[in-house]
């Protein structure tokens, strides 16, 4: 279910860039918010 979400995500953004760097801004923010939410997840269940 949140892979899902998170390739919806990655799609919209992809719709909605203008150009080639805002899209890579935009993975690359959506990258460092997923690693961050996948640690806090382990920390959790750890």
């Amino acid at each position: 279910m949140f892979q899902r979400k998170y390739c919806y995500a990655v799609h919209l953004c992809i719709l909605y860039s203008k150009d080639r760097d805002s899209y890579n801004v935009t993975i690359s923010r959506l990258h460092l918010a997923l690693n961050a939410i996948k640690k806090t997840i382990l920390i959790i269940f750890l």
